[in-house]
């Protein structure tokens, strides 16, 4: 297969993208493969955000495009239920995103999206929520809660997780039932 390019420019490496191929060249078959999925997902990931910031100039990227706030880079996880459970986080597609890197948020681990509407009116379906890892809260507090496997946004009651809109059944507090966090915040 041939390829043509517009200027010598197109064709031109930097020194650590040389560096890069030649180390891909020297890998073995599964280690090619390995750096192949690893690019695969980041290319992804990438269009997926470019996408985002497309769809809504006011999309968590936005807060790079501010000079004056710094951020920091929090592990996002594609979603934790308001309804009827997501399966915990290790199986769930990841990524990184930025957030201000203010006292507030100082506690916080990791952000998780909301899939589901029995957390309404504090929190939507696709909202990202900021959370602070521990394993206890305090009643009336909202936080992500593991039951059976299944990861949940609620409110914690005296033996059961609340859901805020009615529509929705509580769900018993077992004693399999453990809390993954605190709910610190919500980007917009």
């Amino acid at each position: 297969m041939s390829t043509f390019y517009d200027s010598v420019d197109d064709v031109l490496f930097t020194n650590r993208e040389w560096k890069h191929i030649e180390k891909y060249r020297n890998l073995d078959d599964y280690g090619k493969e390995t750096i192949d999925i690893a690019l695969d997902r980041e290319t992804h990931r990438v269009q997926q955000l470019q996408g985002a910031q497309k769809e809504s100039p006011a999309a968590v990227i936005g807060f790079l495009e501010r000079a004056d706030e710094t951020v920091r880079l929090l592990e996002y996880f594609h979603s934790v239920s308001a309804e009827t459970g997501q399966i915990i986080f290790d199986d769930v597609y990841s990524e990184r995103i930025p957030i201000p890197d203010i006292p507030k948020y100082r506690r916080v681990a990791y952000a998780v999206k909301v899939s589901g509407h029995s957390m309404e009116p504090f929190y939507y379906d696709n909202d990202i929520l900021l959370i602070e890892p521990t394993c206890e809260i305090e009643i009336g507090e909202i936080g992500i809660f593991n039951v059976d496997g299944q990861a949940y946004v609620k409110k914690i009651g005296e033996h059961e997780l609340i859901s805020l809109n009615r529509g929705y059944d509580n769900i018993p507090f077992t004693e399999g039932s453990h809390c993954m966090g605190r709910v610190v915040d919500k980007l917009s």
